[in-house]
């Protein structure tokens, strides 16, 4: 069965609110530099920074850009003390990763792009989490979903339609659940080609657990 911090009512306004900032001047074509006799030599990596805010509390969240470590004390070093991270991988709970004292638990959990987490803001107010990094997925990516809940989410920094614009196409029957204000939006099921709420709305830095029939390989075919 789903894990359920707090069920929920009524659909809100996001209060998480997620900025993309992968501006044209992120697109980092330049810093040529000469070695010797050569040429110039260019980078082709597309980086940014994605800013995420976290309420006090639960919120589930997704790492939207690939900083090369991908480790918990990279991607959440503004967190206060007593906060936790809660991975949801094949299927079960990862052991909660909490900081105390300045020091994550398990200093080496990772967070990927497509992957998900609920992370417990433990502070009285709101925290923004700075995602700083490449831009994954230029050119096409594949997140393998397996028979059952996964809590997963883009690969790639794009937000919109979880079908129309990002490209999964569930099985039917398949459902979504969103969390946001704390607590579960009213899960969302596939049903013979469409969604019955509409199109899950997903924003960058968001996570979501999909309940899968059948694995599913969620094929994105991005050209950034």
């Amino acid at each position: 069965a789903l894990p359920i911090w707090k069920k929920a009512q009524n659909r809100k306004h996001k209060t998480m609110r997620t900025k993309a900032l992968l501006s044209a001047a992120a697109a980092l074509a330049v810093g040529a530099f000469t070695a010797h006799a050569q040429g110039p030599v260019y980078s082709v990596n597309i980086v940014g920074y994605v800013n995420v805010d976290l309420n006090p509390g639960f919120n589930m969240v997704a790492n939207p850009l690939d900083n090369g470590t991908n480790t918990v004390p990279t991607l959440f070093s503004s967190l206060p003390d007593f906060s936790t991270v809660f991975k949801f991988t094949g299927g079960a709970y990862e052991p909660g990763n909490t900081l105390i004292f300045g020091a994550w638990g398990d200093p080496n959990q990772t967070l990927f792009p497509g992957e998900g987490a609920f992370v417990n803001n433990a502070g009285a107010t709101t925290n923004t989490v700075t995602f700083v990094g490449e831009v994954v997925g230029d050119g096409g990516s594949t997140n393998s979903l397996i028979s059952g809940f996964n809590m997963v989410s883009s690969i790639s920094p794009v937000a919109g339609g979880l079908t129309a614009d990002l490209g999964l196409t569930p099985n039917d029957f398949d459902t979504v659940f969103e969390f946001e204000n704390g607590a579960y939006l009213p899960g969302n099921t596939y049903i013979f080609g469409a969604w019955g709420g509409g199109d899950p709305q997903i924003a960058v830095g968001e996570a979501f657990f999909i309940s899968a029939g059948s694995a599913i390989d969620w094929v994105q075919s991005f050209s950034f």
